[in-house]
């Protein structure tokens, strides 16, 4: 049988990135055996050298490297560098939803999207089975890089799937993620998601997430998950269909994501399926609560409703079970004076921080990024929308600096520069920062300290220490030792 190992590469703590996971799960549907090594960032070079030497044999075709948002680092990139040396005919592949920014001597391919198709022609090329591959040369010229949502579009999909096995050595704590679909039907004049506008029905049969959600809990007691979509809430029928499945299983489903908060406030048929599907952790991308900001980039739902209905949300979801919200505010948006800002942070401090919420504070990144193969509306129409370029103000030393050089616009507008909106970013997160409970995304890391209080964790400030008796790194210390000894 045709083997491949694959690594999830996370930056932040240690989570289980489920890129590779659905890539593996995939595979193994085409009849191959891929295992996969997650929290591969928190690995030694001599631990991933120990792993590679006892899982190379002659069946096994490729290495890959799952990023989350393009993350890399120089210890994964000399283990890719000493594979190639000691084990030539093992390929190695790089994939992320985000365009590479580095150019390893390790890496054979790269693949950026969603990759369950793209990987498999790979794949098959590897065995000599496969078809000529579509590479696009514009990034590294003889490099050897496939965008996967051009060529080897993997959506719509009526399978999602992702399967764990025994030798993921998962813990009933953690939590997973899945998806309900792919693809967003809005088109927010400030956002690259490569699936925008979709009209028709992205999302995985019922019976699909059944088996997933199912599996994982008769398996290893997982009842906590991530939701990887974009906008979960954007069809009722959608949640409904998913709701009717979680209402027979026999545990109470928790579940935390994105949620568009003008059609949560505006649909309130939506709560009851949100509930049923335990969704009691929301990630709100309100921007702005300026109306012609707001209008300006498609969210032109009055902001007063979009105040009102927020804390109505709160009032009612928290009633029922401990819920936590975040609410992301861009500065820095179209039309936005330095006046509306300052009144929007002053609302979210004087009504949205009263019982543990969460603000994110963002100044407006514009990427000009040549090589960006999704430029956002804002991206592509930054002069006509009244922003000019600028000298950036950092060090010309920094990696601040480089990036706005390379890939981000150094702005201004009639209302404010960039300088300013990070600064009053900056000055709004750390008058706050004390205020804010736990990210919504974090909940997984405080589950494992406490034993999955979830009241418990309602009292953790942000700025605690995740581990403080060195659970966390048990944790993973116990998985390196068991994939090692495997």
């Amino acid at each position: 049988m045709n083997h491949a190992v694959i690594f999830g590469l996370h930056s932040m703590m240690p989570h289980r990135f489920v890129g590779p996971h659905r890539i593996a799960s995939y595979l193994r549907e085409q009849g191959w055996d891929v295992e996969v090594v997650d929290f591969a960032s928190f690995w030694t070079l001599d631990q991933l050298k120990e792993l590679a030497k006892s899982r190379i044999t002659s069946h096994t075709k490729f290495f890959g490297f799952g990023a989350f948002f393009g993350v890399w680092n120089d210890h994964i990139d000399e283990f890719c560098v000493w594979v190639k040396q000691n084990y030539p005919a093992v390929n190695i592949i790089y994939g992320s939803h985000t365009f590479p920014r580095f150019d390893s001597k390790g890496v054979d391919y790269y693949v950026v999207g969603y990759g369950e198709k793209a990987m498999l022609e790979l794949a098959r090329s590897f065995t000599g089975n496969g078809n000529k591959i579509a590479f696009d040369v514009r990034w590294f010229g003889n490099k050897k890089l496939v965008v996967a949502n051009e060529t080897y579009p993997s959506f719509p999909m009526n399978s999602l799937r992702v399967i764990y096995e025994d030798r993921d050595y998962i813990e009933s704590w953690e939590w997973l993620t899945f998806e309900f679909s792919r693809g967003c039907k809005f088109s927010c004049k400030f956002c690259n998601y490569p699936i925008l506008g979709v009209k028709e029905d992205h999302s995985r049969t019922a019976e699909d997430w059944d088996y997933q959600i199912r599996d994982a809990y008769e398996r290893f007691g997982i009842k906590h998950y991530y939701v990887a979509d974009e906008t979960p809430n954007q069809d009722k029928e959608l949640l409904e269909k998913y709701a009717k499945i979680a209402d027979r299983f026999p545990f109470e489903l928790r579940t935390h994501g994105f949620i568009r908060a003008d059609l949560l406030v505006t649909h309130r048929d939506t709560w009851d399926p949100l509930i049923r599907l335990g969704f009691f952790g929301h990630m709100y991308g309100v921007e702005t609560l300026y109306k012609k900001a707001g209008s300006a980039i498609g969210k032109g739902m009055d902001p007063e409703k979009i105040k009102e209905g927020l804390l109505a949300v709160k009032k009612h979801f928290n009633a029922i079970r401990p819920y936590r919200a975040v609410m992301n505010l861009i500065c820095g948006l179209p039309n936005e004076t330095k006046e509306t800002w300052e009144a929007g942070v002053k609302w979210s401090e004087d009504e949205w921080l009263q019982t543990n919420e969460g603000v994110g504070y963002y100044a407006l990144e514009i990427p000009i990024d040549p090589m960006d193969a999704k430029p956002s509306f804002i991206s592509s129409n930054w002069k006509e929308l009244g922003y000019r370029e600028v000298e950036s103000d950092q060090p010309k030393n920094s990696r601040a600096s480089k990036k706005y050089a390379e890939e981000l616009l150094s702005w201004e507008n009639d209302h404010m520069t960039l300088k300013w909106a990070v600064e009053a970013c900056n000055k709004a997160y750390e008058k706050n920062k004390a205020r804010m409970g736990v990210s919504i995304w974090h909940w997984g890391d405080f589950g494992l300290i406490t034993d999955n209080d979830l009241n418990k964790i309602q009292t953790f400030s942000k700025h605690q220490d995740l581990s403080p008796n060195g659970e966390m790194e048990l944790f993973l210390q116990r998985y390196i030792n068991k994939k090692l000894s495997s």
